[in-house]
């Protein structure tokens, strides 16, 4: 994953040294034993959903501004799914639905905290150590491509009872 270098602005690696990269892009990359540990995929669990990330991590006193549903379930896919986390999305908030339903949006983007280790001998390149997740973004245009987004392709919503008329 590219980030231009003014993402990190303050931020630290694990050696205790600036992150930073000669051209001003920071080439992130992920392994999968990094994804998959079960304390990345516990963290996500009941992460609220946002529209678009909010302009600060999510916590007990802004989490109502911001939530608009949860993800549950979270878990490693399997097959043409291998290489990523799947999760069920639960979308409550009038603005997720509409994000959704109305303009179409579909892809989404994980908020998280990460770790992040030098490379040796790749100046502005880190490898993510540890991540914590924070919340799941709805948003139109996500870092990790098209393929990382709402897979329910259900046409029609549904509803979990009917009206009754008294």
């Amino acid at each position: 994953m590219l980030y231009d270098s003014s993402e990190f602005a303050g931020e630290k690696d694990t050696n205790g040294d600036d992150i930073t990269s000669p051209n001003g892009v920071v080439t992130v990359h992920r392994d999968p034993d990094v994804l998959f540990a079960e304390p990345t995929i516990e963290s996500f669990e009941a992460a609220p959903i946002t529209v678009k990330h909010p302009p600060v991590f999510l916590n007990p006193d802004n989490r109502s501004r911001f939530d608009q549903g949860v993800i549950r379930n979270v878990r490693k896919g399997d097959g043409m799914h291998a290489d990523y986390l799947l999760a069920d999305m639960v979308v409550r908030g009038r603005e997720g639905l509409d994000a959704i339903e109305q303009k179409g949006i579909r892809e989404v983007s994980p908020g998280y905290d990460a770790e992040y280790e030098p490379i040796s001998g790749r100046p502005g390149n880190y490898r993510q150590v540890r991540i914590i997740g924070n919340h799941l973004a709805i948003v139109e245009r996500g870092r990790g491509g098209r393929g990382v987004r709402i897979g329910d392709e259900e046409k029609e919503p549904q509803m979990a009872f009917k009206r009754k008329t008294w």
